[in-house]
């Protein structure tokens, strides 16, 4: 309900649909194409990071744009987040105007580990 006071200043942008679990959301996914998807990491029997990766595992669905959310966003979690198919991993409460930049905007680039030279033999 917190969540869903914070975005009602954004009713002309946003249509905002929220579940009771991910297991709901991962229903509704199936049946409806959204834009995007703000995701607590957090949540019990199916967390947000198994919804990340199954919606980065669904043909039809990889292309739909995650948000994780959590307390904190320590830089495992973080890595974690982005591994499993997350934009990005925003610490509560979250800033609805950064949440809609990161569903609607541009995607950023995908952060690549380092490329580790092996030097060849001689």
């Amino acid at each position: 309900k917190e969540l869903g006071r914070a975005f009602e200043p954004l009713a002309a942008e946003v249509e905002l649909t929220m579940t009771a679990s991910p297991v709901d959301a991962l229903l509704l996914l199936a049946h409806s194409r959204p834009d995007g998807l703000l995701i607590d990491l957090k949540m019990p029997k199916l967390d947000g990071l198994e919804v990340c990766r199954r919606l980065k595992g669904h043909q039809s669905l990889a292309g739909t744009r995650a948000v994780a959310m959590a307390a904190r966003c320590r830089s495992d979690l973080v890595r974690t987040a982005l591994t499993a198919g997350a934009l990005a991993c925003l610490e509560k409460p979250v800033d609805p105007q950064a949440v809609l930049a990161l569903l609607t905007g541009p995607r950023p680039p995908r952060r690549r580990p380092p490329k580790h030279v092996v030097p060849s033999p001689k």
